[in-house]
């Protein structure tokens, strides 16, 4: 029963993520449509996703997979600034078109899409990251237990790593991890947002 539940497990894993592009295509293309109106959570959506970004850039400028333990840059600071920075960067999104599905849903001047994100991203995170980090420990044994006591997971701590290396960003490094398609997405979606509002202004 545990193979098969293994086995199901794995297999739902492996759809969702085939179907995660082309549902999050639909999604952003869908949200940037229904952009209505010029509002104040529109332009801090679009500076917390490019804060996000470029979170992400610094964290894949430093990250070598499964060869070097990255304990340089954001490593130093937090296990998974990459979740950070993409958690930002979605954040920014949903709070860009909130205003366009549910204006008036809110909880102490919260919107519940942006509390409904928080939630389930952070549900997301703390699943993805708990078997990645169990794998890191298989690859690099030792050295990652003492950089987990030492580095939190999420909430970046004030102080570098005390194993800190000096390593330097590559843009290499940048490509090599894909980053460079995700900051064309990203500009894409953001240019195609301005886009958006432009036409529905009527300029």
């Amino acid at each position: 029963m545990a193979g098969e539940a293994t086995t199901w497990t794995d297999r739902a894993r492996a759809t969702l993520q085939w179907w995660r592009v082309p549902l999050g295509a639909v999604f952003v293309a869908g949200g940037i449509y229904l952009i209505r109106r010029e509002t104040a959570w529109l332009w801090v959506g679009m500076a917390v996703t490019l804060v996000g970004e470029l979170i992400q850039l610094w964290s894949a400028s430093h990250l070598e997979k499964d060869q070097t333990l990255a304990t340089s840059g954001p490593y130093s600071y937090v296990r998974n600034p990459m979740y950070v920075g993409r958690f930002l960067v979605l954040l920014g999104f949903v709070a860009m078109i909130q205003q366009a599905w549910w204006p008036r849903a809110q909880l102490h001047g919260i919107p519940l899409v942006v509390a409904a994100y928080v939630v389930l991203f952070a549900l997301y995170a703390r699943s993805r990251v708990g078997r990645e980090e169990a794998r890191l420990r298989v690859v690099f044994g030792d050295g990652y237990d003492h950089y987990c006591k030492e580095v939190p997971r999420f909430l970046p701590r004030i102080r570098p790593y005390s194993r800190a290396t000096a390593r330097r960003w590559q843009w290499s490094r940048i490509v090599a991890n894909n980053e460079h398609l995700n900051l064309m997405c990203v500009a894409a979606v953001l240019s195609l947002a301005l886009i958006r509002l432009y036409l529905v202004k009527g300029y």
